[in-house]
């Protein structure tokens, strides 16, 4: 599948309003424009998007490289953009007859000149274009409760790529199709079709949760789309704020906010650049620059500190995330649902064998989403929730083993416990990674009784080890110990680290689970 860079939408958008407690209705003539417009929309991006599938048939059939068909895509092209030039001049002239436009247009103009927290609030009330959104928070270089000597969002540039053929060859690969397989929904017929829905998301989100919208500007000149639902000094866990990183095709409108919200946190959930009304495209410099923004404006802007402030991914969302973590030390907690340990395997898996090594260049070099090598690096309370019928993250469908988030955790344990990993203890905790399920609740307890392992003994003696020592990681726990008495201990902490969801990818996470888990 072959991607233009010709962002069609940026041309095709232009304002529409829909207050938020009373549906705005165009007329006839405005009607007519945005059907016009969202179906060309269609019939754009479709073809732009299967392009490859149809080359050789235009290329032999059409023949547009010589004069005729080429004259052919030129009359095409002009019937199009003639058809949609008429239907901007038929909604102007529809807009411009509208007295309700009218008088938004009046009050946005108003709010605009005069914009502050008060004014804000009257712009919530109508849904418009967020191209004309003010931007709310620009974070530069104000590095607040930053610990990490990390660059401000490093990437992969083109010269670097220039080391061997095989990486110029991914990097060419990662700008123009690989990115859109990987975030499926910066991919803009998707945001064409869902737009309504998303439309009704934030209203809902705004009218009966109070939330408020911000628009925030990163570093590397994207605009990221982000909801805030503040609930300090309305519930008792309020004051913690739950951060939100949708999944590769996730939007915070109808996504992963309403769990915590449902429990009583204030949550702020944001789209990833390219996502809905967010800006730009989700490369791997974009991603860290988005999450370091977000985090800055909790901190600056919205006033929570880093130990009230938790880190919640689904799925892709993990390695914003993990990453940020990385660089906030001090933050409460991470919970990542439904993640993986490194997008490697995972996109091994789904491309031809014979492909294999340009796949793996092109990942570290280019697209490189290792959460397990920034997870490794936190040192705070952490909650892995693995779904135990995930057909996405697991590399075999059916065989839990095999989901990724099981490596993920062997990688924290083997980093923060590293006398409690050897040959025999590992192959007793992959006996325990093929059987942990809800519906396999025999089988667990037949894992424990093999080993001898009581939870409350081994929670007892980690406890104990705690108040003795520091705890630091990694740990000297266990270091003494019989391999016996490090099984024990080893599916203890794996019991503690990783959570059981008996559900597929894609299920609403229960928020009385997430609020268990939460409780750490």
């Amino acid at each position: 599948m072959f991607l233009f860079a010709l962002d069609v939408d940026s041309i095709i958008r232009f304002f529409f309003n829909i207050l938020a407690t009373t549906v705005y209705i165009g007329n006839n003539l405005e009607s007519s424009k945005d059907s016009t417009s969202a179906s060309l929309t269609v019939i754009i991006q479709s073809c732009k998007y299967s392009t490859v599938l149809f080359e050789s048939q235009l290329y032999y059939g059409i023949g547009y490289f010589t004069t005729e068909g080429q004259f052919f895509l030129f009359k095409l092209g002009t019937v199009g953009l003639l058809t949609l030039s008429f239907a901007f001049m038929l909604r102007a002239f529809g807009r411009a007859k509208n007295p309700t436009y009218v008088q938004f247009n009046e009050n946005f103009k108003k709010i605009i000149e005069n914009y502050n927290e008060k004014t804000k609030k009257e712009l919530q009330n109508y849904e418009f274009d967020y191209s004309a959104w003010p931007i709310d928070f620009d974070w530069k270089n104000n590095n607040k409760y930053r610990k990490s000597n990390v660059p401000l969002c490093e990437s992969s540039t083109f010269s670097a790529a220039l080391k061997n053929p095989i990486s110029l060859l991914g990097y060419i690969a990662v700008h123009t199709f690989a990115i859109k397989m990987i975030y499926p929904g910066s991919i803009s017929i998707l945001n064409t079709i869902i737009k309504y829905n998303l439309s009704v998301g934030r209203k809902k989100l705004i009218e009966e949760r109070n939330s408020e919208r911000f628009k925030l500007l990163t570093p590397d000149d994207n605009e990221l789309d982000v909801m805030f639902v503040d609930q300090r000094g309305k519930t008792t866990l309020g004051s913690t704020l739950v951060i939100c990183t949708e999944g590769n095709a996730g939007f915070y409108e109808i996504g992963i906010m309403i769990t915590p919200l449902d429990i009583g946190y204030s949550v702020l959930g944001w789209n990833h650049p390219g996502f809905s009304c967010s800006t730009g495209t989700p490369y791997i410099n974009a991603e860290k620059c988005a999450i370091e923004t977000v985090l800055q404006f909790a901190f600056q802007r919205l006033n929570f500190i880093p130990e009230n402030v938790l880190l919640f991914g689904w799925s892709i969302g993990g390695f914003a995330s993990s990453y940020a973590a990385t660089l906030y030390p001090d933050i409460k907690a991470v919970i990542l649902d439904a993640t993986f340990d490194d997008i490697l395997p995972l996109a091994v898996k789904q491309m031809p064998k014979f492909l294999e090594p340009v796949v793996n260049i092109t990942i570290r070099d280019h697209a490189n989403l290792d959460v397990a090598s920034h997870l490794t690096q936190y040192c705070g309370p952490i909650i892995l929730i693995r779904r135990s019928e995930d057909e996405i993250i697991s590399v075999v469908e059916g065989d839990v083993s095999t989901n990724r988030g099981n490596y993920l955790l062997l990688k924290i344990l083997k980093k923060r416990y590293p006398y409690l990993i050897t040959n025999e203890t590992e192959a007793a905790l992959w006996s325990w990674f093929g059987v942990t399920s809800h519906k396999k609740v025999k089988n667990l307890n037949l894992i424990y009784e093999k080993y001898n392992v009581n939870l409350e003994v081994c929670k007892s003696e980690y406890e104990a080890y705690k108040s003795e020592y520091n705890r630091q990681y990694p740990m000297s726990f266990g270091e003494n110990f019989s391999n016996t008495k490090k099984i024990q201990l080893l599916l203890y902490l794996a019991s503690i680290y990783m959570k059981d969801f008996p559900s597929s990818h894609c299920t609403s996470l229960p928020s009385s689970m997430f609020h268990s888990f939460s409780q750490i």
